[in-house]
This record gives C-alpha cells, structure tokens and sequence, in this order.
C-alpha cells in the first residue's frame, strides 16, 4: 500500500512529550486504533500491510487453490488438538473466538492485531529496534471506520443472517459468519470477541478482519478506505517515533507500566522484558558493587 505524504506524522520530534502532543491533536484516543509494526514504509512510501496467514499463504508456491479451504484446515486441526491443553473452548459455532485463540498461540489466521491503546502500540513499534531504526506505529480512525460499517455493511448483512439490526454486533457468531464466510466481500471489520483471552486484554486488543479471505487483507483494507489517496491522511496515519527519542520514550512507557511482563503475563513474558533493562541506568554504587557480587557469587 502506499502512503501519501499527508499521512505521515513526521514532524520533528525531539522527545517523548512532543510526539505524545501531537499525536493526541492528530489521532485522540478515543476515535482510534493503533498497530506497532515489525518495519516501515520503504523509500518510495510503500508499506505492505499483511495478515500472518497472508504471510503463510507466501510462502505457498502453487496458488490455484481456494485460499479458505487452507483457513478451515488450520482452524479444523487446532480444534483437533486445543482440547488437550485448554479447560474452556469457545462454542464450536462461534468463529470469531476461535480465530482469536489460534491468533493468541500464534496460528496464521486472518486477523490483524490493533490496539486501543497508542502507548502499547509504540512498545511494539520501538523494543526490539537497533542503532539509528526509527519505530514506526499505524493508526486506523475507528470512529469513522464504525460509522461507515454501521451505514455500509451491518444492515444488508444483519438482514442476510437473520440477526435483529438492533442486536448486531459482531460478536454474534451469526453476523461474523456471514461477513467471514459466507458473503466474502473486500472490506475489513472492527472485532473483538465476547470472551477475550489474557493477552488480548492486557494488550487492549482488537482486531480488523477481512471480509474475503481470498485477497490479502491489503486490498480488502483498500476497499474500505476513500479511493483518492489524498482524502484517506484523516483515515490511516503512519506515525514515525525517531531511535534518538527510543531510550527515553521505554522508560516512560516502564514507568506506566508497560513491558512484555505486563503485556504477557506469562513467564515467556517476564523473561523477555528483561531485554528492557538495557535502556535504564544503574546509577547506585550500591546497586553496582551488588550485581559484581551477584556475578562472582550467585545467591
């Protein structure tokens, strides 16, 4: 996908308070969505924007086949085997939660993870980066995005699956049925499931699903957006956090609470949030003098 320049919140930032102002004036809180992203646009403002079973269905050679039957038998063989580790499973029917859980223990599915939460996007976006890498966080106005869901797609859809208009959400294994499966139409959708796991609650997650599996989720985020790429810079928004402002913007973000600790609450979690460390100072001479003691004789 490319970006028009207007898209791009790439004023220059100095430090954690600025970015944080601006990004408030730009995409408040309440009428947006966020996504950390793994790398950035390249230099001719392209970005690929793509699902994990996009980026299993890549490393797919031979393509003449419906990619749904692929979706079914990945979701059909992780209900074979979920049973034997997790006490409580979703209802056979309900889709969504499903899709959820294989996505929450790193199956390929559709689902694309945003959050409500700016704060926890930008851990993402900026962890794991080195040396002079800028983090780069994506933003999707889901004010606008739920309005035009409510005028464009619910009703025909809620009349299509039999679902009372005003009852439909799509949390209603019906509705989400209809738009996933059953009338596949290039659009995406704001989802959240009824019943969410650990990590997407601590994550403040949600997630925007394509309506056809049979095109990546790119071109179904196409169709949803305005077609001149001028009218979408109050629509999706690539906001850039500079690598000179990394250091500091972690330890606010440690300060609120915000890690893999927190975001994973799992050992796996904690571990990996260690990493984290290397961003904060030990400034004490006691706190020195203790970790050259804890080297020469572990406790």
């Amino acid at each position: 996908m490319r970006f028009h320049e207007t898209q791009f919140m790439n004023s220059q930032i100095s430090n954690w308070s600025e970015l944080l102002a601006l990004v408030n004036q730009s995409t408040p809180h309440l009428d947006w969505i966020f996504r950390g992203l793994e790398k950035g646009p390249n230099d001719k403002k392209e970005l690929e924007i793509l699902s994990h079973f996009d980026g299993a269905w890549n490393r797919r050679q031979e393509k003449n086949v419906p990619r749904k039957l692929y979706e079914a038998w990945m979701l059909h063989e992780f209900r074979r085997e979920a049973y034997h580790y997790l006490r409580h499973l979703p209802e056979r029917g309900d889709l969504l939660e499903w899709l959820a859980l294989g996505r929450h223990y790193g199956m390929p599915v559709r689902l694309l993870d945003f959050t409500y939460s700016f704060y926890v996007a930008v851990y993402f976006a900026i962890s794991r980066r080195i040396g002079n890498e800028d983090g780069w966080v994506l933003a999707f106005n889901y004010k606008w995005h739920k309005q035009q869901l409510e005028t464009k797609i619910v009703p025909t859809l809620a009349s299509k699956c039999k679902v009372p208009l005003h009852k439909a959400a799509f949390q209603d294994p019906r509705l989400f049925k209809g738009f996933a499966v059953d009338n596949p139409k290039d659009y995406v959708a704001a989802v959240n499931p009824f019943r969410r796991n650990p990590r997407l609650a601590a994550q403040q997650g949600l997630f925007l699903c394509p309506g056809n599996i049979e095109h990546n989720f790119e071109k179904n985020l196409e169709k949803a957006l305005p077609k001149d790429p001028r009218r979408r810079k109050d629509k999706l928004i690539l906001i850039r956090v500079p690598s000179k402002i990394r250091t500091e913007t972690m330890k606010e973000l440690w300060q609120m609470n915000i890690s893999s600790a927190s975001l994973f609450r799992d050992l796996s979690g904690w571990a990996e949030s260690q990493g984290d460390l290397v961003h904060r100072n030990i400034q004490e001479k006691r706190s020195r003098m203790e970790l050259k003691l804890e080297l020469e004789n572990p406790r």
